[in-house]
């Protein structure tokens, strides 16, 4: 046996006709309160803004070390880490 229900209604009659409760009002307060949200953010879509938040102060710190602390390869005695090191070895 086979029973086939056609039932034509809106949602909201759906809802009313098994005892649900009307959330359009609730739905609409979230909605109003997300777009308050948004707009008021609306400064960190841009993308210089984006990467200070997202990362911080991490921009600074990947700056390569002052040119005079590094040896160049006329003069690999340039750093006192280098000197040392060939000093107690016996090399220099």
């Amino acid at each position: 046996m086979k029973i086939k229900l056609d039932i034509d209604c809106t949602p909201e009659e759906a809802r009313a006709f098994l005892g649900l409760p009307d959330l359009a009002g609730i739905q609409n307060e979230m909605l109003e309160k997300f777009r308050d949200r948004m707009a008021a953010n609306l400064k960190y879509a841009d993308p210089q803004e984006m990467f200070k938040l997202w990362f911080g102060g991490l921009g600074t710190g990947l700056r390569p070390p002052a040119k005079a602390n590094r040896a160049t390869p006329t003069d690999p005695f340039a750093s006192w880490q280098h000197r040392e090191c060939f000093r107690r070895h016996g090399i220099a």
